[in-house]
């Protein structure tokens, strides 16, 4: 596997996000890879059960600036505005998550595809980017499905 580390800790990144309810596909600071993004800059989100929406501690750090790059709002290799990777703030945030451009493209495509054309199920979104992630990494089908097998929700 490459990067057997990076796989394992953006997983766990996703788990968290799947049992905390911090995954919301049409929010850009809380899909999967704004979950991926806010982590890695030691950023929390959560719930806000008041407001009903998703937050950050930290709202001066906006984690959903990495979906600036992709054209007319959509994911994929083919619509990468490369030109915009070189403000700082915008390269730091696709950096902090160990990925290039084009796999956070990818990763973020196939949570989108996974979600279905209404956005609701993120189960499966993160089930597809869990394979992403296996094709990026070079994993096992049997790693792959360790992986799966980690998002459940917890019973208190």
């Amino acid at each position: 596997m490459k990067n057997k580390e990076l796989f394992e800790k953006t997983v766990n990144i996703l788990v968290k996000a799947f049992q905390n309810d911090t995954l919301e596909y049409t929010e850009c600071k809380a899909c999967a890879v704004g979950n991926i993004v806010a982590a890695n800059n030691n950023v929390n989100l959560y719930y806000d059960k008041e407001n009903r929406c998703i937050v950050s501690d930290n709202e001066e750090y906006n984690t959903g600036i990495w979906f600036n790059p992709f054209k007319w709002g959509m994911c994929g290799r083919d619509n990468i505005n490369y030109d915009l990777l070189k403000q700082k703030d915008i390269a730091q945030q696709i950096k902090s998550t160990g990925y290039s451009i084009n796999e956070i493209a990818d990763i973020e495509l196939a949570f989108g595809i996974g979600c279905g054309h209404d956005g609701l199920n993120n189960f499966e979104g993160l089930m597809s980017v869990v394979d992403c992630l296996m094709d990026i990494h070079e994993c096992s089908k049997s790693e792959a499905e360790k992986a799966k097998s980690l998002f459940v929700k917890e019973t208190v």
